[in-house]
């Protein structure tokens, strides 16, 4: 089924456009007056020199973000080294107070030590005391728990 629509009738409503004159469409020509970027007229070696222009421009802004970066590492860096100045009295200052508390430690651990030395010398010269008063109680005891020993070593 070939339909043939006329030019000036929309196939999709059925409803006819209105007619074009030919003086009514024209393609887009550039004008004398050039494109808006001004470059038509131009002759190529300009063209050539803005571009150049365009290009130096670009790297001399790409040497001052290079040199801002630089400028910028060495104020970190320096930063670092002050922080770093700055935080050695007090590492210095936690270094002593580590030590400190290390001879608190072994100081306290000594007299600890001294402490339950003493005691047991006493628990042995009170058992030594109970057994010269009371030879047989203390021989008894001794019987008793090896007894209750030997019995749960067995199981």
């Amino acid at each position: 089924m070939n339909t043939h629509i006329p030019s000036n009738q929309n196939p999709g409503n059925g409803r006819q456009n209105p007619p074009m004159s030919s003086s009514s469409y024209s393609p887009s020509t550039p004008s004398s007056s050039g494109t808006s970027s001004g470059l038509s007229n131009e002759a190529p070696e300009q063209v050539g020199s803005h571009l150049r222009a365009a290009g130096e421009h670009v790297a001399n802004a790409a040497r001052t973000a290079v040199g801002g970066l630089s400028e910028a590492r060495s104020a970190v860096s320096d930063a670092v080294q002050t922080g770093i100045s700055d935080a050695k009295p007090e590492l210095k200052e936690a270094q002593r107070e580590v030590r400190a508390a290390g001879d608190a430690a072994v100081e306290s651990a000594e007299r600890q030590w001294a402490k339950a030395r003493d005691q047991s010398g006493a628990l042995l010269h009170s058992a030594e005391a109970f057994i010269r008063e009371r030879p047989l109680a203390a021989a008894g005891i001794a019987v008793a728990g090896g007894f209750l020993l030997s019995r749960l070593l067995r199981r």
